[in-house]
């Protein structure tokens, strides 16, 4: 992350479209559980919406600092979670994706 403004736009949208998913899923159970992509799909976006909240919180928290994304790369634990709060979200999509397109995928193969 180069700039602030990535960190802070891309973590509250990631936030947002896992809430979105969470909200869309609240009555699924019995679908989820049987699914083993929509299954993965939903533990990743809970570990997406729970790391892009706190990561969104702390770049509008400390918004008049100047590089926020600086300050948190020095520190190494912190650069591997704001990575795997990022690849967390694209693995769901992933998921998600692949929930919806397995039944082809089964035909053709």
């Amino acid at each position: 992350m180069e700039k602030s403004e990535y960190g802070k736009w891309i973590h509250t949208a990631f936030t947002g479209a896992s809430f979105a998913y969470f909200l869309a899923v609240i009555d699924k159970v019995d679908l989820i559980v049987s699914s083993y992509s929509l299954a993965f799909s939903t533990l990743s976006f809970a570990l997406a919406l729970v790391l892009n909240a706190i990561f969104a919180m702390v770049y509008y928290g400390f918004e008049g600092e100047q590089d926020v994304s600086e300050k948190l790369s020095k520190y190494w634990l912190l650069r591997r979670f704001n990575s795997l709060s990022q690849w967390s979200f694209i693995f769901a999509v992933v998921g998600l994706v692949y929930f919806v397109i397995e039944p082809v995928v089964r035909i053709v193969l």
